[in-house]
């Protein structure tokens, strides 16, 4: 038998390989038409998410916005590697060295953290009140002025009245605007929704917002083999109307590591100069664990526990 003949007999047919219509089974189905990979191919569907599979938590029917480009994908270079910069957004506590300016009208010590189950964890952080490391806390009236991004013009026609909070007042302004922005009926949705920064992490690389500010997704992806580098992806999500088609997913617009997210055509600059912040605060944290002497980390009781956690979920797979 000659070599072509015996080579032709053991290569399988091109035909065999035809993947297209198998079933995917360590993918997870999430509400609104997401989808997270799901590391446990023996758990039954729907039980790794828990519990953002229950109604209660349903980020709803949103999709990418396609009226521009950076509103659906903005994908970054970070230079450090992948469970550095995913941890990174697992607290809240480093607003007060990071983000100092959001200190008026975040309640970033007061957040509170739960660990659903090995996959799933959340925090959630008050918007709307002043945060406890604020020397001279701001009036009602004065948070409000405080927490636009953008056309502050509106600023005439948000008061808080007799018996208000910041909270009502915002939400109520976000519930008529961005209603009628998307043509939705959003008064279902309760204070909290509208303004709380409400964050689900999905192990291992998804973070998702399930309320209507922000309204965004985190995805943490590796870049080949690189050990120093990774790739954050940043997607912001809009409510569909009844009836209304998903809209095309829009390009990705690319970020450097040494190019501001505001860069971003159509990013407003104060939202980017928040995630730039992060940026610098990873840079210094990679280079940190590189020169540590004591080589670990050292984490906080409770304002650290989903890094912990994650950590030691990581592990379990690890040594599985």
């Amino acid at each position: 038998m000659s070599l072509d003949v015996a080579l032709n007999r053991a290569h399988p047919r091109r035909e065999s390989f035809d993947t297209r219509h198998a079933p995917i089974s360590n993918v997870e189905e999430l509400p609104g038409g997401l989808a997270a990979p799901r590391p446990d191919r023996e758990m039954p569907a729907g039980q790794y998410s828990k519990p953002i599979s229950t109604p209660s938590v349903q980020p709803g029917s949103r999709r990418p916005e396609a009226e521009q480009s950076w509103f659906g994908r903005d994908p970054k270079q970070h230079p450090r590697d992948l469970p550095v910069i995913r941890q990174a957004f697992l607290e809240s506590y480093h607003v007060l060295e990071t983000h100092p300016q959001l200190l008026q009208g975040t309640g970033d010590a007061n957040v509170q953290y739960d660990c659903h189950s090995a996959h799933v964890t959340r925090f959630y952080a008050a918007g709307g009140v002043n945060s406890p490391h604020l020397a001279n806390p701001l009036s009602e009236q004065e948070l409000v002025n405080t927490m636009l991004v953008g056309d502050r013009s509106v600023l005439e026609d948000l008061q808080v009245g007799e018996g208000e909070t910041v909270r009502t007042v915002i939400a109520r302004f976000l519930r008529k605007t961005l209603g009628e922005k998307y043509r939705v009926d959003l008064s279902r949705f309760s204070d909290s929704e509208m303004i709380d920064a409400i964050e689900y992490h999905i192990l291992p690389n998804m973070v998702l917002f399930p309320g209507l500010s922000p309204p965004m997704v985190y995805r943490f992806r590796p870049i080949g083999n690189d050990s120093e580098r990774s790739l954050f992806e940043l997607l912001f999500l809009r409510p569909l109307a009844a009836g209304e088609r998903h809209p095309a997913p829009p390009d990705p617009c690319f970020v450097t590591e040494n190019e501001s997210y505001a860069s971003a055509p159509g990013m407003d600059a104060a939202m980017g100069h928040v995630y730039d912040q992060d940026t610098d605060n990873l840079r210094a944290q990679q280079q940190g664990f590189k020169a540590s002497s004591k080589g670990t980390e050292t984490l906080g009781n409770y304002q650290e526990a989903r890094i912990r956690h994650f950590q030691n979920v990581v592990n379990l797979y690890l040594r599985a």
